[in-house]
């Protein structure tokens, strides 16, 4: 972040130096997030939306430099497991004190406890580009660009259980009928969030189409795409941000 000042006010001394051309836009984004491991059971993958800001000025005809913040929403997955109640001594010595034998069919039983747990993340990403317009005539101006950023990934982990669910059936053995059986469970406890904050730098890449629809106004097509690595030799990463930016030139 203090890199990504310093830069800034670079590019601002030597645009109010040099009368080079400096701009500012606004953008909105989709936020793809791909971590490494099992595709089936991963948590922090997601698909968001976003938005940004960007200011930065152009060196020379074909080369230009910007410092932007792109913040991505938050996104929560929820898991839920269930475990099946099983019969212990303690369980098969209260059936027997009512009567009911415990040699019925486990598969009857349905589940009693019932887990559920929640991952949020969210990535906000400060970036360091430069880029490079291949001379063009006309309104279109495709764009290239590449450079560092410093992604900040918070995540936040949390759990409930075991909720209360229904009565079970049992088979009773005197009528050989099928019977209810109230189940008592403790009320749910909620654990505690756990967050868990990641400041890491991250290659970033990416390609504008710039329109311009008057001498100052442009719309710009984007999509910016960041390979990180979470700490402590945790999941690598792959952010993917396709977009629609509005650049005013100064």
């Amino acid at each position: 972040m203090r890199l990504s000042l310093i830069v800034l006010a670079v590019v601002l001394i030597a645009a109010s130096s040099a009368h080079a051309q400096v701009f500012a836009s606004g953008a909105a984004f989709g936020d793809i997030k791909r971590f490494s491991g099992d595709p089936s059971n991963s948590t922090l993958d997601g698909t968001a939306f976003g938005g940004g800001a960007r200011v930065g000025m152009f060196v020379a005809p074909q080369w230009s430099v910007e410092v932007g913040i792109d913040v991505g929403a938050r996104t929560t997955k929820t898991r839920s497991l269930s475990i099946p109640r099983r019969l212990t001594p303690p369980i098969s010595a209260d059936l027997a004190a009512l009567g009911l034998t415990s040699s019925f069919p486990i598969g009857i039983l349905p589940p009693v406890f019932s887990f559920q747990s929640r991952y949020t993340n969210r990535l906000i990403a400060t970036s360091v580009m430069l880029g490079f317009r291949p001379a063009t005539t006309g309104r279109v101006h495709p764009e290239f660009l590449g450079g560092l950023t410093f992604v900040h990934f918070a995540r936040t982990f949390d759990t409930s259980g075991p909720a209360p669910l229904a009565s079970g059936v049992v088979w009773t053995s005197a009528t050989t009928s099928l019977s209810q059986v109230s189940y008592i469970v403790a009320p749910a406890p909620v654990v505690r969030p756990q967050k868990v904050v990641d400041n890491v730098p991250a290659a970033a890449v990416g390609f504008n189409l710039a329109l311009d629809l008057t001498r100052h106004l442009a719309l710009v097509p984007e999509v910016r795409a960041h390979a990180f690595s979470l700490n402590g030799g945790g999941p690598s990463a792959f952010v993917l941000r396709p977009g629609l930016a509005v650049r005013w030139t100064f």
